[in-house]
C-alpha cells in the first residue's frame, strides 16, 4: 500500500509539473528559453558557491587533491555569464539542435544510399526523412529564432499530453489502491 501510495504522490507531482510548464512553454514561448537558461543558472550559481565552501570548510588534509574549489569557481562564472547573457546561451543551443540535424540529415541520405547495394527495393521514405532532416537543420541555422518558438510550443504541447497521460495513470493507481483496500 505504501507503494501505491508513493507512486500516486510522485505520479500526480510529475503531471503538476509537465502541465504548468507546457503551459508556460505555450503560452510564452518567446521568454521559456531565457527562463529555462536562468533556472539552470541559478542553479549551476548555487552547485558553484557549495563547492567552493566546501573547499574553505573541510579540513586542509582531509582530501589533499580535490578540485572542488576550481570545478566551483569555473561552475560560478559560467553560471553567472548565463545570468548576464542567458541569449548567448540560447543562440549556441539553437546552433548545436541545428547542426545536429544537419548530420543526422547526411548521415540517414548517406545510409538510404548504401542500402541501395543491399537492397532491390528502394527506400523513398528515409530518402525523403533525411533531406526533411537536412531541411530543418539549415532552417534552424538560417533562421533560428522563429523556429525555436515552434519548437517549444511543439515541446510546450508534448509535455501537456505527458501531463494528461500521468492524470490517465493516476487514476488507474487511485482504482489499483481501491482494490488492495477492499482485499485487506
Amino acid at each position: 500500500m505504501d507503494f501505491l501510495n508513493s507512486l500516486k504522490r510522485q505520479t500526480s507531482i510529475l503531471a503538476v509539473c509537465y502541465l504548468l510548464i507546457g503551459i508556460f512553454f505555450v503560452a510564452f514561448p518567446g521568454i521559456a528559453v531565457n527562463t529555462m537558461v536562468r533556472v539552470i543558472a541559478v542553479a549551476a550559481l548555487i552547485i558553484g558557491i557549495v563547492k567552493m565552501v566546501e573547499f574553505f570548510s573541510s579540513q586542509k588534509y582531509e582530501k589533499p587533491f580535490r578540485n572542488s574549489l576550481t570545478s566551483g569557481a569555473a561552475v560560478t562564472v559560467l553560471a553567472l555569464f548565463m545570468l548576464i547573457q542567458p541569449q548567448a546561451i540560447v543562440s549556441i543551443f539553437y546552433v548545436i539542435i541545428g547542426a545536429a540535424l544537419i548530420i543526422n540529415g547526411m548521415i540517414a541520405i548517406q545510409d538510404t544510399i548504401n542500402l541501395r547495394h543491399f537492397q532491390t527495393q528502394k527506400n523513398f521514405v528515409m530518402l525523403l526523412l533525411g533531406i526533411v532532416t537536412l531541411l530543418l537543420g539549415i532552417l534552424v541555422l538560417t533562421n533560428p529564432f522563429p523556429t525555436a518558438k515552434a519548437l517549444i510550443v511543439a515541446s510546450g504541447i508534448f509535455l501537456m499530453i505527458g501531463g494528461i497521460t500521468n492524470l490517465v495513470s493516476l487514476g488507474y493507481i487511485h482504482g489499483a489502491s481501491k482494490t488492495v483496500d477492499k482485499r485487506q
